[in-house]
């Protein structure tokens, strides 16, 4: 074997272990011809849902993605053993450019089929008036529909363009639509007006509408609460925004008290934070764990309380 083709099986192995970390199954022949290819993430339904590029002139570089992580995409380079040489460096520069926009006309391609196969279930679909998961968290079905015994929850955009939808089943399992755009798009129950409400999951935000009346907003996790809000201020500039954390005590760092006081920071908003009292269940978190502990009431205290305490109540000055 020639020092040449040592290194290059090198750069193919360093490039497979790179995708194993992300959680990507690198196929048995991986190409480095330059071109995006599709192969498979790891988990239940993970076909197509990764993409690599390779090429090894003239460094072995190139990049992956796996759409079920969130993380976007990683560009790559073999580890050479040296530093790049200038005119190396530049070609390496010029290539990440042109993996990116391959990356992004994927991206929008994924996308825009996520959208059409969402319309087409939605479509599809019968209205949901009763559900396991519904009858769990004691919450009503506002707008949902149901398919193959798993609640829908549409995922739009500010414009109300459908670009994915939220699988629930009876156990609570949450999944998107495979390949779909979720990021600062949401679920709106009730009708915003001067107070709105937004909150991470459809149980939470049900649960905050039915105590309060106030509209709630469903971000569905606690890392889209920034990019919904904003989107929220931007179509309702006067309205007053009240981000419903939920109260990962038991996490460290809080993440979804942490990401709440973000979202509110970046919009003018205000944060209520479920009180549960010396008589705190164990592990809850959100407002719908005080509405089943406590009650609707509980949960209007609460945000009423949050508005008091803030002299706009919750307005952007």
């Amino acid at each position: 074997m020639t020092a040449v083709k040592i290194a290059l099986t090198e750069a193919i192995r360093q490039f497979r272990a790179a995708l194993e970390q992300r959680d990507i199954l690198a196929p048995e022949r991986i190409f480095a011809d330059g071109r995006l290819h599709r192969c498979d993430a790891e988990g239940r339904n993970g076909n197509g849902d990764a993409a690599y590029v390779l090429r090894l002139d003239p460094v072995p570089s190139g990049g992956f993605q796996n759409w079920r992580d969130g993380r976007g995409w990683d560009n790559w380079r073999a580890d050479l053993g040296r530093g790049l040489t200038a005119e190396e460096e530049a070609a390496y520069r010029c290539c990440v450019k042109l993996d990116r926009a391959k990356q992004k006309r994927e991206d929008a391609r994924r996308k825009a089929e996520a959208s059409a196969r969402a319309d087409t279930i939605w479509r599809e679909a019968l209205p949901s008036t009763d559900h396991p998961y519904l009858s769990r968290k004691h919450v009503g079905s506002y707008g949902l529909r149901v398919s193959r015994a798993k609640l829908l929850v549409p995922v739009r955009d500010a414009e109300g363009k459908l670009h994915s939808l939220q699988f629930i089943d009876a156990t609570g399992t949450k999944k998107f639509l495979s390949g779909s755009r979720v990021r600062g798009c949401f679920f709106t129950i009730g009708e915003p007006a001067g107070v709105i409400l937004i909150g991470e999951g459809y149980a939470t935000g049900a649960s905050a509408y039915e105590g309060s009346g106030h509209a709630s907003v469903i971000a569905f996790d606690g890392g889209n609460l920034k990019a919904v809000a904003t989107a929220i201020r931007a179509k309702f500039p006067l309205a007053r925004l009240v981000l419903l954390a939920d109260d990962d005590y038991l996490t460290t760092g809080n993440p979804g008290l942490t990401k709440a006081h973000e979202a509110a920071t970046a919009v003018g908003g205000v944060v209520a934070v479920p009180d549960f009292g010396a008589d705190r269940p164990a592990a809850a978190s959100d407002f719908n764990d005080l509405a089943r502990h406590a009650g609707p009431d509980a949960v209007r205290r609460c945000i009423e309380a949050t508005l008091a305490a803030n002299n706009t109540d919750g307005a952007r000055r």
